[in-house]
């Protein structure tokens, strides 16, 4: 495989560009929750 000046450009671009799209998706401070409620007892009970 022959390497390209466009090849060395994107790969070049695309190292510099993954740690802050990674740090874009951890970006946020607060957690959110999430969870289910079951019933007990009833018709729809587990």
């Amino acid at each position: 495989m022959k390497l390209t000046r466009r090849m060395l450009l994107a790969g070049g671009a695309a190292a510099l560009a993954a740690p802050l799209t990674s740090r874009i998706a951890f970006a946020a401070d607060d957690t959110i929750n999430i969870g289910i409620l079951h019933s007990l007892s009833g018709t729809m009970a587990i």
